[in-house]
């Protein structure tokens, strides 16, 4: 699968879609925020705990091993 590399407000992102608003991240950087763009009505990750973290915006969390994961 290809992935996109992004640096935004100092972060270092990757994306499985290309996001061509932002600026190209250096190749080798340790990325610090992963991005997986679903098709609509898809869910990710069914067996974690989603929560609702600031209602009425939908945006869920979920606590994982390895940081949280978000959904907008």
């Amino acid at each position: 699968m290809t992935r996109y590399l992004y640096r935004h407000h100092g972060f270092i992102f990757s994306s499985n879609e290309p996001l061509g608003q932002l600026s190209e991240g250096p190749t080798g950087s340790t990325v610090d925020v992963a991005v997986e763009a679903l098709t609509p009505g898809t869910l990710t990750a069914r067996d974690l705990e989603w929560v609702m973290t600031d209602p009425p915006i939908t945006m869920w969390r979920a606590y994982t091993e390895h940081g949280s994961c978000l959904r907008l």
